[in-house]
């Protein structure tokens, strides 16, 4: 009896301590001792942990996600759930380190829920084989509503797995950050430099701010219907927050 009873207590320990170990929360650096980041990859997307290829700069960590996006779909990306529901109570942008082999390559970061419901923003790289933070605002989304992050690069564009499609993505943190920009509000010109321009691309739509191909002093937003776009793809002006004001159509 006495034996028995202390086999039920040691496969009793065994199991609540596998089940600490295996919980995935924020910050994910991908190293953290007995987790296992296991990724949804999906059309085309492919994801490995490995050693840290370029390490210096502003990461100089171990481990980090490689992301090849292979010929499949222009949205091929790679899935992330966490042990729990995001908490933006408190917290407001997601912050990742990327390493790309290409400037202005956009990167969406996605949040899902169950039914359908998700919430996405696009950053864009500046740098070329280096280390570099993006950073996306999801200010006003609802809390604990959302466990699947979903990491899509150069979405609209069909990848093939070459190193010109080959990133490397490390440390995701959900933090306060304080706005810096003013909230958008009609008229919408794109050229005041402190207010928050934020779009928001679906479907295999592809938006930068750039310059007027017919004057360059004007800053417009540049929207491409990119190859494989679905029907209705499109792109949101705005932060979650909406306009700062009700649009006037009374008037």
């Amino acid at each position: 009896m006495n034996k028995i009873t202390k086999i039920g207590l040691a496969i009793f320990a065994t199991l609540n301590f596998t089940n600490l170990k295996a919980q995935i929360t924020l910050p994910i650096s991908f190293e953290a001792p007995g987790v296992t980041y296991t990724m949804t990859d999906f059309d085309g997307g492919a994801t490995t942990v490995l050693a840290n290829p370029a390490p210096g700069g502003i990461n100089t960590s171990s481990s980090v996600l490689r992301m090849v996006k292979n010929a499949g779909q222009p949205w091929g990306g790679s899935k992330l759930t966490l042990s729990s529901a995001l908490d933006f109570t408190s917290n407001n942008t997601f912050k990742m380190k990327v390493h790309s082999p290409r400037a202005n390559c956009p990167v969406l970061f996605k949040i899902e829920g169950a039914n359908g419901a998700f919430e996405q923003r696009t950053a864009y790289t500046s740098m070329i084989n280096t280390w570099e933070e993006l950073s996306w605002d999801f200010t006003g989304v609802a809390s604990n509503t959302y466990t699947d992050l979903v990491f899509i690069y150069d979405l609209g564009v069909m990848g093939d797995g070459s190193n010109n499609f080959t990133f490397y993505q490390d440390d995701i943190m959900l933090v306060n950050q304080v706005p810096t920009q003013s909230q958008i509000n009609l008229p919408v010109t794109f050229d005041v430099s402190t207010v928050n321009y934020t779009v928001t691309d679906f479907g295999g739509n592809s938006t930068v701010l750039g310059a007027d191909p017919t004057n360059a002093s004007n800053m417009v937003a540049i929207t491409t219907k990119t190859a494989g776009a679905q029907l209705w793809a499109g792109t949101t002006i705005g932060t979650n927050l909406g306009f700062a004001s009700v649009i006037p159509f009374t008037a």
